[in-house]
């Protein structure tokens, strides 16, 4: 159904030519298309700055040929006690700067290099009466995304972002296997400074018995609103997945955070993940920064 979605409005907007930016872009649109990463898009003819964070859509625009954009958490914590399995154990995680490394390619493409950092996992089982500690580092993540239509601006944005994530893990802090899959994002700019944002993703992803793969689907539905001269931008969102396998459960999250933009390209951001079904950490707060070179 979310796919059929998404079809539609694509449909639609390509037969009314509401395909702003890239289809129908305006005289005052720059080519960008003879710049690379060894040839940079001047710093005056950058697009505007569109971090990928702090929520978990992540947007179809990518970063200008020739630049970088880091987004990371400077901090970022996980409580969960009301876990799938039912049992009385309450879980305390901290994560020590996660990031997001933005390399733009060309005028439609850009690698991303997402690294989850340092992890410190405190577990206590109130059965049991015992608390263990272990830390580590976290898996490395090659994403590549294609932006399709709407990366210089317009009503709609479309793009197509394979990825792979490589074992790099330390301390069980996840399997040892590589997985994979395909992350399918539509941003639409609506009336009085909204935005909306709608994600699928397609994984292949281990079993917790670690026997095969299987696959794993992954939804999102975001709005934003710009407010105070676009200053600030606060959101909400709903987030679900599941695995295919038939022991899974959904993993079911509200979040909300907000935005303040410094400047041209720099914003900080804080806010909060909401676990709404027990496969999901009870809460997530943190606290970001993404800036552009």
């Amino acid at each position: 159904m979310f796919l059929r979605t998404v079809a539609a409005v694509g449909w639609l907007a390509a037969a009314t030519g509401v395909f702003a930016g890239d289809t129908l872009p305006p005289a005052s649109t720059p080519d960008k298309d003879r710049y690379t990463l060894f040839d940079p898009v001047p710093n005056d003819q950058q697009r505007e700055f569109s971090p990928d964070r702090p929520s978990q859509f992540t947007g179809p625009v990518t970063v200008d040929a020739g630049h970088v954009q880091l987004e990371m958490d400077l901090a970022n914590y996980v409580y969960d006690r009301h876990n799938p399995e039912r049992a009385r154990v309450d879980i305390d995680q901290w994560n020590a700067a996660p990031f997001d490394l933005r390399i733009g390619l060309t005028k439609r493409t850009e690698l991303d290099v997402l690294y989850e950092g340092y992890i410190n996992l405190r577990t206590r089982d109130r059965d049991a009466r015992t608390v263990s500690t272990q830390s580590g580092f976290g898996d490395l993540t090659l994403l590549f995304k294609y932006n399709l239509f709407g990366n210089e601006g317009g009503t709609f944005a479309f793009g197509i972002l394979p990825y792979l994530k490589l074992p790099t893990n330390t301390a069980h802090f996840g399997n040892k296997r590589v997985e994979g899959g395909v992350e399918l994002p539509l941003s639409i700019t609506l009336p009085a400074n909204f935005q909306l944002g709608l994600q699928t993703e397609f994984d292949a992803v281990r079993n917790d018995a670690d026997t095969r793969y299987e696959a794993a689907f992954t939804n999102i539905a975001y709005l934003g609103y710009n407010f105070l001269d676009k200053k600030f931008t606060v959101y909400a969102e709903w987030y679900s997945r599941v695995n295919r396998g038939s022991d899974s459960e959904v993993d079911g999250e509200v979040d909300a955070g907000l935005i303040y933009y410094i400047g041209k390209n720099a914003e900080v951001d804080c806010g909060c993940n909401f676990g709404v079904t027990r496969a999901a950490p009870d809460y997530q707060p943190f606290v970001g920064l993404s800036v552009r070179y």
